[in-house]
């Protein structure tokens, strides 16, 4: 049985490389991820899925099957928006993007955040006069953008670099795929790799050889686990920004997806007992010690916040920490990072996580 072959489509250099390297983050390399632009799909291959922003869906699918397209949702990851608070108030914060459709929803969502910047503005280079970019560009001070199109300090195409002030700030956001949006493709490959295996075992067992059979179910097994900590990374990238350290108040993280920023999740199985065979004093120790730091955050923005307010909070199914952003007034909760819906969502599939494999085989 031959793999599928999986295809990110995006409408530019920028959003194609970015949307391959999500992909390939998410789903492990077990299947190759190639990298196409929109424009460029004239029909579709029979042995591909598309992946693509749902932005793009309808466009494709007028050439691809709906059931070979998996349109994906990118957010940026909640943490961003706590470093651009440190945009102080009275100035402009400058979303920049190649198209516009992504700058303003970042735009709609930096209003929504309460933010101290007191003005939003978007440059978008490929769709915008490029006299109207410069003068952007060089009255801007604050910028944010992907980071697929800026790194700290800098701007990564080289026709801009010239134009930036020597003062400016730039932070890179990262974007990560929604676990609704996810969970489709997580799904569709995990039940292609799952009928692989299934007729490789039987092939085998026709064969009478055990030893092959055991390692095909482990192999089975070994699928699962990988898929099934895909879905949780689909969601866990979004909870990352509560793991946040003192120092994220006054640096900006550089880079993609640096090492380690993906939360760890615990595989080993429980005891008898009940008790986690992963959670020694030793790691407990730790847990304290990060949310100790990440209380010592909360205060820090609170004591940066004018109309509303931090409040730190743990889920109880997830032990997962939580952050509301609350009016000050009102007590009105205006954000809260993340959704309890997605914990509850994050709690359901740990408790449905490992029966898959058994019920599939």
């Amino acid at each position: 049985m031959n793999h599928p072959v999986l295809i990110a489509a995006g409408r530019t250099q920028a959003s194609k490389d970015e949307l391959q390297f999500i992909v390939t983050n998410l789903i492990g390399t077990y299947y190759p991820v190639e990298a196409v632009l929109t424009a460029d799909i004239k029909e579709a291959r029979k042995d591909a899925l598309y992946i693509c922003e749902d932005t793009e869906a309808s466009q494709l699918l007028t050439v691809i099957p709906e059931e070979n397209l998996f349109p994906l949702h990118l957010e940026v990851v909640s943490e961003h928006f706590f470093v651009l608070n440190k945009v102080p108030e009275g100035e402009t914060l400058y979303v920049f993007n190649d198209t516009r459709p992504f700058a303003d929803h970042l735009l709609e969502q930096c209003v929504d955040a309460h933010l101290n910047a007191s003005a939003f503005e978007r440059i978008t280079f490929e769709d915008t006069d490029p006299a109207i970019v410069e003068k952007a560009l060089k009255e801007a001070k604050y910028i944010t953008g992907t980071d697929f199109l800026t790194k700290k300090g800098r701007i990564l195409q080289t026709t801009y670099k010239p134009l930036l002030r020597e003062d400016v700030t730039i932070f890179p956001a990262r974007r990560a795929p929604s676990m609704e949006t996810s969970a489709p493709l997580i799904h569709r490959l995990l039940s292609e790799r799952i009928e692989e295996l299934k007729q490789s075992l039987a092939e085998v067992k026709k064969e009478g050889n055990e030893e092959k059979a055991a390692a095909l179910l482990e192999e089975a097994n070994t699928a699962n686990l990988e898929f099934r900590l895909a879905a949780l990374q689909s969601v866990t990238i979004g909870v990352q920004p509560f793991r946040l350290k003192e120092s994220d108040l006054t640096e900006v993280d550089e880079g993609p997806i640096p090492e380690g920023t993906i939360p760890q999740i615990d595989t080993k199985e429980t005891d008898k007992n009940g008790k986690d065979g992963n959670r020694d004093d030793s790691q407990a120790k730790q847990t304290i010690s990060e949310n100790s730091q990440i209380r010592k955050a909360v205060d820090e923005i609170n004591k940066k916040a004018h109309n509303s307010e931090a409040v730190f909070g743990i889920h109880d199914a997830t032990n997962r920490v939580t952050i509301k952003i609350v009016d000050k007034d009102t007590k009105k909760v205006l954000k809260e990072y993340p959704p309890e819906k997605t914990l509850d969502m994050i709690a359901k599939v740990w408790e449905m996580a490992g029966l898959l494999v058994d019920k599939k085989l």
